[in-house]
């Protein structure tokens, strides 16, 4: 995307308001994933698919921290053991909510 392409899109309140639901999104899939979803595949590529997705946007929205740690997670989580799979996500959970100044529970 051309750089003034990108900077309008930035102030636009419609994406702005796309990202900060999708950011709300990727949070509580962290918040809610529970020990019973870590084996299960179908739920762990949804995460992974969150996550990419967030870091693809984040910092075009000011979030540049945010979208390394969403990017880092994604491919850890890739790479990770089902049998390792609740202690990593419980770290990413804890760095990706305070990175994204969300509370939990999200709303």
């Amino acid at each position: 995307m051309p750089e003034h392409t990108m900077q309008t899109a930035v102030r636009s309140p419609e994406l702005q308001a796309k990202y900060e639901a999708r950011k709300r999104d990727c949070l509580r899939s962290l918040g809610e994933f529970g020990r019973q979803n870590c084996r299960d595949e179908a739920r762990v590529a949804a995460l992974v698919t969150s996550l990419h997705k967030l870091a693809g946007v984040a910092g075009l929205f000011g979030d540049p921290r945010l979208g390394t740690i969403a990017a880092e997670s994604e491919a850890a989580l890739r790479n990770c053991a089902p049998e390792r799979r609740e202690a990593l996500i419980g770290s990413i959970r804890e760095i990706m909510f305070h990175e994204g100044r969300v509370a939990w529970p999200v709303s």
